[in-house]
C-alpha cells in the first residue's frame, strides 16, 4: 500500500488557517458576552442577529445550553437525550433528579442544593476557626418542645451554667419544662436570659459544636432513651418515606450529662491497671453504633470539662431529653411517653433506625410486606434476677402451647439473657412478639412492620405499665396485655 507522503497545498494550508480563525474569533466573543453576564439565548437573539447570522431573531439555543425542539437534529438527541432539564435539579426526570442512595442503574444518591434540609450543615470550620468572634450573641431557637423532650439551637454552656438566650420569652417554655438539672451543679443552672443580659454574662466569642448533639440529662439508665430522642429529632422532617429517606443528618454525639463512663471507682494510682466497669445506659453500646455508625457517645466528664472552660461552647442543633421534667409537670407517671408522642412526626419516623438495624443484621427489611411464614418470639425472663416470670407450671404450658404452633408457624424460644445481637435479629423478623412485662420486651418495637406485627405482654395480677405499649403502638404494631386470667 503506497502512503501518502506529499506535503499539504498552500489552498489546503489557507483554509486550515481560515477555520481555526473563525473558531477562535467566534469562541472568544462568545466568552466574552457571557462573561459579560449574557446568556446564550440572548447572545443569539440580539446580537447574532444584527450581524446577520440569525436573521429571524429567534432564540436557537435555550437557558439549559441545548437547541430548542424546532432545532433539533439526531445528533442533539442522540447526545443529550430529550428529556426536559429543570434549573438546580439533576438532568433525566423524575428517574433520576430525586433518588435515595443505592437507588437506580449507578446506586449513586442526587440531591440539588435547594431541596437539602435547614438542619443540614455544609458550613462546618476547618480547625483555624474552631474559636469565632461573635458581633451578637447566639440567640436560641426552640424548634420543637414538649415537656422533658427539646429540640434547640444555639444552647450555650459556659462557667457551669447552660443558658438559652432569648428576647421572645412569652415563646419559650420554662427551665424546668426542658431539664429538670442539666449538668453537675444542681437543677438551676439551665436559665433562659435575654440577649442584653447575655452580653454582661458571657464573652464576646466562643466554640460552636458543630452538628446534632442528643443530650439526655437524667441521671439513672432507661432503655428507651436513644428511641426517643429519635423521635424528638425526627418531628424536624415530617416528609421521612418508607425507605427511610429523610433531609435529617445522622446526630453528631450522644451526651449522658449525669452519668460518669465507668462505673467502678477511680483507680487512686494511675499505675493500678484492670478492666474498668463500664456504666450501664439502658441499652447495649452495640445499639448506639449500629443505628448511628458515626456518632460519638460523652458522659459526664466531657460534660463538665464545657462547662468548666473560660470559652463558651455553642451547642448548634441540641436535642434534649429529661423523665423527670416529663414527668413532673405532665402527671402522666413514670412510664408515660405520651407527651412525646405528641410531637409532630412522619408515619414513617422510625424506619432511619429501623433499616439501618436491619441492613446490619441483615434481615428482611421491607416494610408492609409480610414474610412467607408467619413467627412467633417468646422471650423468656426465667433465668433473670429480679425480673418478672411466669411461674413454672404456667411457664412449661405456655412452652408445650408453642411448641405446637410449630407445623403452622416458625417459633423461637429466646432468653432475655442472650446476647444482643442474636437476640434482636430474631425479634426484627417476627410477627409476634410475647413475653412477661419487662424492658426486654422494648426491642419489639423493631420488629418487621406488618398489618399483623403484635406485641402480648404479660402482666401480675393488679399492675399494669403502659411504657411498652405506647412505645409499640408509635411504633407501626398492635398491642395486646395479659393480666391474671384478663
Amino acid at each position: 500500500m503506497t502512503l501518502w507522503l506529499s506535503p499539504p497545498t498552500r489552498r489546503e494550508l489557507t483554509l486550515l488557517l481560515f477555520a481555526f480563525t473563525v473558531y477562535v474569533l467566534f469562541y472568544n466573543i462568545d466568552a466574552s458576552l457571557r462573561t459579560m453576564g449574557f446568556s446564550a439565548a440572548e447572545i443569539q437573539q440580539n446580537w447574532l442577529s444584527k450581524v446577520g447570522l440569525n436573521p429571524s431573531g429567534e432564540p436557537i439555543i435555550g437557558p439549559d445550553g441545548r437547541k430548542l425542539p424546532a432545532w433539533r437534529d439526531p445528533l442533539e438527541l442522540e447526545i443529550y437525550g430529550d428529556w426536559e432539564w429543570n434549573e438546580g435539579e439533576i438532568a433525566g426526570g423524575d428517574l433520576y433528579s430525586s433518588q435515595g442512595k443505592g437507588v437506580g442503574k449507578y446506586g449513586a444518591m442526587w440531591q440539588s442544593l435547594k431541596s437539602l434540609d435547614r438542619h443540614t450543615n455544609l458550613d462546618a470550620p476547618t480547625v483555624d476557626g474552631a474559636v469565632e468572634k461573635w458581633g451578637a450573641i447566639p440567640t436560641a431557637n426552640i424548634m420543637q418542645h414538649v415537656n422533658g423532650y427539646t429540640v434547640v439551637k444555639n444552647l450555650i454552656i459556659f462557667n457551669g451554667t447552660v443558658y438559652l438566650v432569648t428576647d421572645d420569652t412569652s415563646n419559650t417554655p420554662p427551665a424546668t419544662s426542658i431539664s429538670m438539672a442539666i449538668g453537675r451543679y444542681g437543677g438551676t443552672e439551665l436559665k433562659v436570659i435575654s440577649s442584653r443580659e447575655a452580653l454582661v454574662l458571657i464573652p464576646a466569642y466562643g466554640a460552636r459544636i458543630y452538628g446534632t448533639s442528643c443530650v439526655s440529662t437524667d441521671s439513672s439508665p432507661d432503655v428507651n432513651t436513644l428511641f426517643a430522642l429519635w423521635r424528638a429529632y425526627s418531628s424536624l422532617d415530617p416528609r421521612i418515606d418508607a425507605l427511610g429517606q429523610t433531609t435529617l443528618r445522622p446526630p453528631h454525639r450522644l451526651i449522658f450529662s449525669h452519668m460518669k463512663e465507668y462505673s467502678d471507682p477511680q483507680p487512686k494510682n494511675p499505675k493500678d491497671l484492670h478492666p474498668r466497669v463500664r456504666t450501664h445506659i439502658g441499652f447495649p453500646r452495640l445499639f448506639a453504633s449500629t443505628v448511628f455508625p458515626n456518632m460519638d457517645v460523652e458522659f459526664s466528664e466531657e460534660w463538665n470539662d464545657y462547662q468548666d472552660a473560660q470559652t463558651p461552647f455553642v451547642i448548634d442543633t441540641a436535642v434534649v431529653a429529661n423523665r423527670q421534667a416529663s414527668i413532673g409537670l405532665t402527671g402522666d407517671g413514670p412510664d408515660s411517653l405520651s407527651g412525646l408522642f405528641s410531637l409532630p412526626s412522619s408515619e414513617y419516623w422510625l424506619e432511619p433506625m429501623r433499616r439501618s438495624l436491619a441492613t446490619t443484621l441483615g434481615v428482611h427489611a421491607e416494610r408492609g410486606q409480610a414474610p412467607k411464614r408467619l413467627s412467633v418470639t417468646y422471650i423468656h425472663n426465667q433465668e433473670t434476677a429480679g425480673g418478672l416470670w411466669l411461674k413454672e407450671a404456667n411457664y412449661d404450658s405456655l412452652l408445650q402451647a408453642l411448641r405446637k404452633l410449630g407445623s403452622s408457624y416458625d417459633v423461637h424460644i429466646i432468653s432475655s439473657q442472650d446476647d444482643w445481637e442474636s437476640k434482636l435479629k430474631v425479634i426484627m423478623q417476627s410477627t409476634v412478639v410475647l413475653g412477661a412485662h419487662g424492658d426486654h420486651l422494648f426491642d419489639s418495637v423493631f420488629m418487621h412492620p406488618t398489618s399483623s406485627s403484635s406485641l402480648l405482654e404479660f402482666f401480675p395480677p393488679n399492675k399494669f405499665s403502659s411504657r411498652n405499649q405506647e412505645a409499640v403502638q408509635e411504633a407501626g404494631h398492635r398491642y395486646i396485655a395479659f393480666s391474671g386470667t384478663k
